[in-house]
């Protein structure tokens, strides 16, 4: 298995250079019925990179990926694919592999002859074609079933196979369009860890388009998160959770508490800010610290919210509500001039709607977010 597997990694290597960027997009515009559905993407992707294109429906992730297939042409831009600009080359022109999102697997083929079906249209020789397929279904783990049709394998089985389909011509790139959103929710995170498995063991270069937050932070190295056909962040996944530049990508990207404040301090890096009566709060990281008695607007990930019960007089806010999810408790609580909400891993008992609680907070787990 480790040697099929490393021929196949020998063969993609030796077609496509080394490093340097696979993809470039260079102010990607793209209409639809006069609504403007790209807006100057400009998006580098770097060979060997596992990317996200992380969005809500309409956001403009699929029509990105499908420039870069070669199915939708942009009313203005340039696509590079590996420093050659793709302008009018068709997608069958473009050496990629793609993954849909459902398995256009041909229900009258067997699963050999679905995999084989992209090398036949390229006239690969048929001893090569019976050897690369059988490499291919091996890598996805589906040895020995190269005889059976779709109808008789299960769903996960069908998206390996259409995966191995994609893997066989030793496509430059690997295109992903949200393909596990049809699959039960274990299988899905078990897809989640194979598909990033096979992508390390090959050196892939692999753009994967999602709308599910928890999806793109498990397998990527980079997330571009796009909004109205803009793209909003592009950086790492610990950055984009921890660091959120603005409130959507903050709100969209797990449990987050947005809070107006105003700056009663303010020093290189950090700034004190105090966000209701008696509750005064340090953020730290801080690029270019507004001055004292500007609004700022500022963001915390619930389960960095610390709460503890308190007399009434030491409080800062009490508990509106409390929701047991299994794993951790919800609190709300009310502060005097709004809400926030702390999650805490479940166990203890809960604290009461209706009690004085106290909050803590650490600089580093704050973010200012852009106006």
């Amino acid at each position: 298995m480790h040697a099929l597997r490393e021929r196949l990694r020998r063969g993609r290597a030796q077609e496509a250079p080394a490093g340097g960027a696979a993809i470039e997009l260079q102010g990607i515009r793209k209409r639809y019925e006069g609504a403007q559905v790209l807006e100057s993407v400009d998006l580098t992707v770097q060979r060997g990179e596992f990317v996200c294109l992380l969005g809500p429906s309409g956001c403009g992730k699929t029509t990105t990926l499908n420039v870069i297939a070669g199915f939708v042409e942009p009313d203005s831009g340039t696509m590079l694919l590996d420093g050659r600009r793709m302008d009018g080359t068709p997608p069958h022109r473009r050496h990629l592999g793609m993954v849909f999102q459902r398995y256009t697997l041909f229900p009258h083929m067997t699963m050999f002859d679905n995999v084989a079906f992209g090398l036949r249209i390229r006239r690969v020789p048929r001893a090569e074609i019976q050897e690369r397929v059988e490499e291919s279904l091996a890598l996805v783990g589906l040895s020995g079933l190269g005889r059976r049709y779709a109808s008789e394998l299960s769903g996960g089985q069908q998206q390996r196979a259409a995966l191995a389909r994609a893997l066989v011509v030793k496509p430059s790139v690997l295109l992903y369009d949200e393909p596990l959103s049809s699959l039960d929710a274990l299988l899905r995170r078990e897809m989640q860890v194979e598909l990033r498995r096979i992508h390390e063991e090959q050196g892939l270069t692999s753009i994967y388009v999602t709308h599910d937050q928890e999806e793109a932070l498990v397998m990527s190295d980079r997330i571009v998160v796009l909004h109205d056909g803009r793209i909003e962040q592009d950086a790492p996944p610990e950055a984009v959770y921890r660091r959120p530049r603005t409130r959507f990508v903050a709100e969209f990207l797990g449990d987050c508490n947005i809070l107006t404040a105003v700056v009663v301090q303010s020093e290189r890096g950090a700034i004190r800010a105090e966000i209701a009566p008696g509750w005064t709060v340090t953020v730290g990281g801080v690029d270019v610290p507004p001055a004292p008695g500007s609004l700022v607007t500022l963001g915390i990930r619930e389960e960095h919210v610390g709460i503890e019960p308190v007399a009434a007089e030491a409080s800062v806010g009490t508990v509106r509500n409390v929701i047991y999810r299994g794993s951790s408790w919800r609190y709300y609580v009310g502060l005097h001039t709004g809400e926030i909400r702390a999650t805490h891993v479940a166990g203890a008992a809960a604290i009461a709607a209706g009690e004085a609680v106290a909050l803590t907070t650490r600089p580093e787990h704050w973010f200012v977010l852009e106006s």
